[in-house]
């Protein structure tokens, strides 16, 4: 695990970096799925997942979902973030019901990670798997290793957003801008198209209306630039200026 996981890279966006995390619990149980998700009212969120070519896409079975929240054992550890193993014999000795549905979509093991970070409630899930670990503070070791690293991904993927993102528009910001354009340099670019932009009399605005009118002007501006170039880079570089860049154009 911790091999495949050392492959991340600081600058990797989230999304990456847990991928790479999943891919490697994956193989490390040889699981037919991977996934995780945080809950909104019961209901999944951007799952991200990872799978062998013939699994399924990500399913959330909601007779799973009840089991999770009205079983007294696991909703008591998942409440004191502890890890969850729903595998095939607790399944069949407490929820036939449920395990014979389960078996039709071939999901025999089911282990379920689950941490509260930030107030938010998370879910690493393991589906079908081979290596099933007798050892419980093997599944701890795994857990913390776990807890520790989406922790880190979080508040680093917080931190880039915050580096990276000028607050008043949500367009990126200048530095990003420097950021990007330094990475262009190594890449063969053919088609670009760029356009520099500056609002006139922003300054006019500010002192005659104030400077929460100048403010809706700018959010204003951005939107109908994210409007027009859907599929280009758009940043605010200053005060009243913006860049678009479209490297792939005709």
């Amino acid at each position: 695990l911790i091999k495949h996981i050392s492959d991340i890279e600081l600058n990797d966006p989230f999304v990456i970096k847990m991928e790479k995390t999943l891919t490697a619990v994956k193989n490390m149980f040889k699981a037919k799925r991977v996934s995780f998700l945080n809950l909104q009212n019961g209901n999944p969120i951007n799952p991200i997942v990872v799978k062998d070519d013939d699994a399924k896409e990500f399913h959330y079975n909601p007779i799973m979902k009840d089991i999770i929240y009205s079983d007294p054992y696991i909703s008591s550890s998942i409440n004191q973030n502890k890890y969850v193993e729903i595998n095939k014999e607790f399944l069949m000795k407490s929820y036939p019901e449920v395990y014979q549905a389960l078996i039709q979509e071939e999901d025999c093991n089911f282990s379920l990670m689950t941490w509260n970070i930030e107030n938010v409630r998370y879910f690493l899930v393991i589906e079908d798997y081979d290596v099933i670990l007798k050892d419980k503070i093997a599944y701890q070791i795994i857990y913390n290793y776990l807890f520790f690293s989406i922790r880190s991904f979080l508040y680093n993927n917080e931190l880039y957003k915050l580096g990276n993102t000028d607050m008043l528009t949500g367009l990126m910001n200048r530095n990003k801008y420097n950021y990007d354009i330094s990475e262009s340099y190594n890449k063969e670019l053919q088609n670009i198209g760029v356009v520099f932009l500056d609002l006139d009399r922003l300054k006019d605005i500010n002192d005659n209306f104030g400077h929460r009118m100048g403010d809706k002007l700018i959010v204003a501006v951005s939107k109908i630039l994210r409007e027009e170039f859907p599929d280009a880079s758009v940043y605010r570089t200053g005060g009243d200026e913006f860049i678009v860049v479209n490297s792939n154009i005709d």
